[in-house]
């Protein structure tokens, strides 16, 4: 790189303050440090209670309803192993038909309830809770929930930029 094309991509970072250039440099390397550039926060219009009202409801009738399977295969079997198994055939029966709303409801709630710094942190576009988001109604739940958590882990500097499902 020629001395002016270098001069002219920091040109207003140094300063007589020390912390004045590090807080300029850093504005140039990250524009989301940059105030006036930032657009609002959209927050998902979802309702709370009621989201976690019926994943607890969920939870006690599957907990209910193991409970009496267990209870029932003991008493008409005898054994245990047997009732350890149809409370497990129920688990994988009842997390296959919801996973997908629960696991949607959480990211939503997420996005929801996350401050503001953390939101923002994400450098990629769409952020990494969008991008679940589309993985999971894209792959289905658990190709899109392995999808999304490598995004996560990827993550951090130097990776970001536009990367979509």
């Amino acid at each position: 790189m020629r001395d002016t094309e270098q001069n002219s991509v920091y040109d207003g970072t140094v300063s007589d303050s020390k912390e004045e250039s590090i807080l300029k440099a850093l504005e140039l390397c990250d524009p989301s440090l940059q105030q006036e550039t930032l657009l609002p926060l959209s927050r998902p219009d979802i309702a709370t209670g009621r989201t976690l009202l019926t994943f607890f409801v969920w939870l006690t009738v599957h907990a209910l309803l193991c409970g009496i399977l267990f209870c029932l295969c003991q008493v008409l079997c005898g054994t245990d192993w047997i009732g350890w198994v149809l409370v497990a055939f129920l688990t994988v029966i009842l997390l296959s038909i919801k996973a997908e709303n629960i696991l949607c409801s959480a990211i939503l709630l997420y996005q929801k309830h996350a401050p503001e710094t953390v939101r923002r942190s994400c450098l990629f576009t769409p952020s990494c809770s969008e991008y679940m988001l589309l993985a999971v109604k894209k792959y289905g739940v658990f190709k899109g929930f392995f999808k999304g958590m490598h995004r996560l882990f990827r993550c951090h500097w130097p990776n970001g930029g536009e990367d979509y499902p």
